[in-house]
């Protein structure tokens, strides 16, 4: 009789439903449920109006969890579920389950949450296992969200760090547990080797960099320096970007000596920055830590006024036997380092009276420290540090450099000589600079001769040829008289000896010229200025006269030619004895 519940017939069923109310009111609990699921209104009405005789509790929780689904029993189970039961009798996975039914039972459960407990209340690991169930990929929406803003309201520390820390790779959760573990100032329980092992991992590198930067969760000692040097050396840029600014910041000096010595812990810093087989991302490291931890320099770096570092190394430790051998190294980071140190501690060395020998190296950052060095001498605003002081300019290396094979560097020991020739220069040092197998530098000389050391009976007011004006009265020893130069032109020509080596192109290697060859050079320099100064051109046509009865047949040739090339510059000038 009880089967035409679910008749078709709308008689058959109003025959069963009075059947049921007159002898079946003990129907099974599952039973009615059924018939409010599956039975036609009528059969709805009288299943639900039977269930609401029944004591709630009898019923039990799972059975008006599952009423809640149903319009005809769903206010009858809700108001059963809030007032028949306090709040610990409804288990986790009875609420969870709520969590994952129909629409009804959702938002029967979030209102019963809600009114029922504050925001962390429940125990975090509902909310996680929540979030765990795999009937939750099927439709994460809405529920996962719900989830996690309600985990967002807990500390860290009560989620479960390392769950956090599993969930930050997750596709959909990651950003609540990268947050959460960000905003932690402790997480216990999390390994530390467990959080390094995860920034080779592409999915956790980002979380697992910000834990291990978070000093309030990790210490220096406890990520060790022998790890964050080994990250140093990786090739990926965000691996070895995090090991050198963390170094900086938080490593001290001593922390690279095993023992815990500073000193030892510098020279391995120095060994790193310079070292043959270090790779470059470690030099980069070690080479910006020593300099942003230097005294004087230190507080310059653009590290330091980021990180605000302060230096925490002596200067002492930055010694010239360390660093003088770098500034000529075939590395650019190296010599680029050492330039840094150098031009702070050159003075300070004693080794500024060295910077004579950078001026021949190969590379141009390194030969401008020793430009500045020798160029700036004397210069108000001079950097004192690298710098020399006028008195210091040694004469026999400012000349030495003229034989340079940087044109550059020749170039510079001219301009030395020109503007401290009272100190540098003399006669003597001149004839010897006229034998220079660059040309420029031979006819300088020449010049210099003549305008520093012409005799002073000389017309006043004489000017070299395309000045404005007389140059000023120096305090160079001048020939006495005409003769007395003379004889110092023919002293130089007939005693010259063999010609130095050439050194008018950079990098190229000649053998000694000979000594007509080089004699033929000094005819033409001397011929060169006195084309272009009849006054030059008197003193010396007498000199080069001589010349052409040499037995030498390149030296009269050549004299002979220059006397031509003079008189017809010079038609009314006396030049000789033609």
């Amino acid at each position: 009789m009880l089967a035409l519940l679910l008749s078709p017939s709308a008689k058959a069923r109003a025959y069963a439903i009075e059947y049921a109310r007159a002898h079946a009111q003990d129907l099974p609990a599952e039973r009615l449920e059924e018939l409010v699921a599956q039975g036609a209104p009528d059969v709805k009405s009288f299943a639900a109006a039977t269930l609401e005789k029944r004591n709630p509790r009898e019923l039990g929780v799972a059975l008006l969890g599952r009423l809640l689904q149903h319009k005809a029993t769903s206010g009858f189970a809700a108001g059963a579920l809030a007032q028949s039961f306090d709040r610990a009798e409804l288990p986790a996975d009875f609420l969870r389950d709520m969590y994952l039914g129909t629409g009804e039972q959702l938002n029967w459960v979030k209102g019963f949450i809600s009114s029922k407990y504050g925001a962390t209340e429940l125990p975090a690991d509902f909310w996680k296992a929540l979030l765990d169930d795999p009937r939750l990929q099927k439709k994460p929406h809405p529920v996962e969200g719900l989830a996690m803003r309600a985990l967002s309201a807990y500390p860290a520390a009560a989620i479960g760090p390392e769950w956090l820390l599993e969930k930050a790779a997750h596709p959909r959760i990651s950003h609540m547990a990268t947050q959460a573990l960000m905003r932690a100032d402790s997480l216990p329980g999390l390994d530390v080797e467990q959080v390094k092992a995860r920034v080779f991992s592409a999915k956790y590198r980002g979380v697992a960099l910000g834990l291990l930067g978070n000093r309030k969760l990790f210490t220096a000692r406890q990520l060790t320096v022998p790890w964050l040097l080994a990250l140093a050396r990786r090739a990926d840029p965000e691996l070895h970007g995090f090991a050198h600014r963390y170094l900086l910041e938080n490593v001290a000096p001593a922390d690279f000596s095993d023992a815990g010595d500073a000193a030892a812990g510098l020279e391995r810093l120095f060994e790193l920055a310079l070292g043959a087989k270090q790779p470059a991302p470690v030099r980069a490291f070690a080479q910006t830590y020593l300099r942003c931890h230097h005294p004087v320099i230190g507080p310059e770096q653009p590290e330091s006024k980021s990180y605000n570092l302060k230096p925490r190394a002596p200067r002492k430790a930055y010694t010239p036997e360390l660093l003088w051998p770098a500034l000529t190294d075939s590395r650019d980071d190296v010599r680029r380092f050492a330039l840094a140190i150098a031009r702070a501690e050159l003075r300070a060395w004693g080794w500024h009276t060295r910077v004579y020998e950078l001026a021949d190296a190969e590379a141009k950052e390194i030969r401008n420290l020793a430009y500045d060095a020798l160029l700036r001498a004397g210069e108000e605003g001079a950097d004192a540090r690298h710098t020399l002081q006028p008195e210091e300019l040694d004469p026999v290396k400012v000349f030495s450099l003229t034989e340079s094979t940087k044109r550059s560097t020749r170039e510079v020991a001219v301009e030395l000589i020109r503007r401290h020739y009272a100190r540098l220069g003399g006669a003597e040092r001149l004839a010897w600079l006229m034998q220079s197998a660059d040309r420029e530098v031979g006819l300088f000389a020449v010049r210099l001769l003549w305008e520093k050391h012409r005799p002073t009976h000389l017309p006043e007011g004489w000017k070299p040829a395309g000045a404005k004006e007389a140059p000023a009265a120096s305090g160079t020893e001048r020939f006495a008289n005409v003769d007395a130069l003379r004889t110092f032109l023919r002293k130089m020509l007939f005693g010259l000896p063999p010609g130095r080596a050439k050194e008018a192109r950079e990098g190229e290697v000649q053998k000694r010229l000979s000594a007509s060859v080089a004699k033929r050079r000094v005819i033409e320099l001397v011929r060169d200025l006195g084309l272009d100064d009849a006054a030059f051109a008197r003193v010396v046509a007498p000199v080069l006269e001589e010349f052409t009865g040499s037995l030498a047949k390149g030296e009269w040739q050549s004299c002979l030619a220059s006397l031509v090339q003079l008189r017809a510059a010079h038609p009314d000038a006396q030049l000789g004895s033609a």
